[in-house]
């Protein structure tokens, strides 16, 4: 249904899961179809929710620069016990990202 409290859910949904589409219209029991034929029907409806799926895409490059820039704690074990931690950092991510965010340089 076409609704403002649909619209509105489908944008919180986006925003707080990454852009998520199918979860987005799962959580509120419409389907990608209805929803795709929402967007191109009305053109508002269409910019509210790629902007809500854009702020959702932003939780994954957080996640992305986390990783690759400030690294994850992974434990360190000794005959089965963890005895402290290494912080883990993932090149691939960072060439990813550099690849995205500085394409003149890194294409």
């Amino acid at each position: 249904m076409r609704t403002d409290a649909n619209l509105a859910a489908l944008k919180e949904f986006l925003a707080n899961h990454c852009g998520d589409i199918f979860g987005a219209c799962a959580s509120i029991g419409l389907s990608v179809q209805f929803v795709s034929q929402w967007q191109k029907d009305d053109p508002q409806v269409n910019a509210d929710i790629l902007e809500a799926q854009r702020v959702g895409f932003q939780r994954i490059e957080s996640e992305i620069i986390r990783r690759a820039v400030h690294g994850v704690a992974e434990p360190v074990f000794y005959q089965g016990e963890v005895v402290g931690y290494k912080q883990q950092y993932s090149d691939g991510l960072l060439q990813t990202l550099a690849k995205g965010r500085l394409r003149d340089i890194y294409g």
